[in-house]
Parts: structure tokens; C-alpha cells; sequence
């Protein structure tokens, strides 16, 4: 990357966009709860807000143990956990690969673009 004396210095690097893969992990997590929150809801006989709430503190393990499942629906409980619990780790790796490791590639090439003007700069005064 080559630049005449005088031209002006390389623009910063535009942040990736990292909406979307965020977004499609929100969703298919709310999704995935609001479901299941529909069939413990009609398994338990709880309302619907009940049933969301058991969901979401049971798979996100902040669980406060005052909703409970019935003996009768233990194993439809357990299944939803372990199916919910491949889910979120899913969702973590793509979490992590599209946007933590987007991001940090985004600022290693920010570094070097910096580094490279810094020395295009310094050999530009030495000239003068």
C-alpha cells in the first residue's frame, strides 16, 4: 500500500455489521422458549406467563426452584432442558465466531492501517 507524498491518509475501517447473526440468536432462543412455554403451559396446567418464566430461569440456569414440574411431566422437562441447553451453546459459538471473533479481526486491521500511516507519515517528513 503505496501513497504519494501529500495524499491523504487511509480512511478508519467501517465496524462489521454483526446485527444480524446477534438478532437470529435472540429470536431462535425467544422462539424455542415461547414454544415450550406453550406446551409446559398446557402439560402443567400453568398460564402462559408461568410456563415462560419456568422456560426461560430453567434453560438460562439462573432457575429460582419456585415453579416445579410434576413427576408425570419430568421427562417432557428434562427433554426441553437438554434440547434447550444444545440450543444456547449453539447459539453461543455463533455468537462468539460471527461477532466476537468479526470484532477483533475488525481491530487487528484497524492496527495495521494505523501502523501503516504512522510509517507512510514518518518517511513522508523525512523526505521534506
Amino acid at each position: 500500500c503505496s501513497m504519494a507524498v501529500g495524499s491523504p491518509r487511509p480512511r478508519p475501517l467501517s465496524r462489521p455489521s454483526v446485527a444480524a447473526p446477534t438478532l437470529i440468536c435472540v429470536f431462535l432462543l425467544l422462539g424455542y422458549i415461547s414454544c415450550s412455554a406453550v406446551l409446559v403451559a398446557r402439560i402443567q396446567a400453568w398460564s402462559f406467563a408461568n410456563a415462560f418464566y419456568f422456560c426461560f430461569m430453567t434453560l438460562l440456569t439462573v432457575g429460582q426452584g419456585n415453579l416445579s414440574p410434576n413427576q408425570a411431566s419430568l421427562l417432557v422437562c428434562t427433554l426441553y432442558v437438554f434440547i434447550g441447553m444444545i440450543l444456547v451453546s449453539t447459539c453461543w459459538h455463533i455468537f462468539q465466531e460471527e461477532v466476537l471473533l468479526k470484532l477483533q479481526q475488525h481491530d487487528e486491521a484497524q492496527t495495521k492501517v494505523q501502523e501503516v500511516a504512522r510509517e507512510e507519515g514518518k518517511v513522508a517528513s523525512a523526505r521534506s
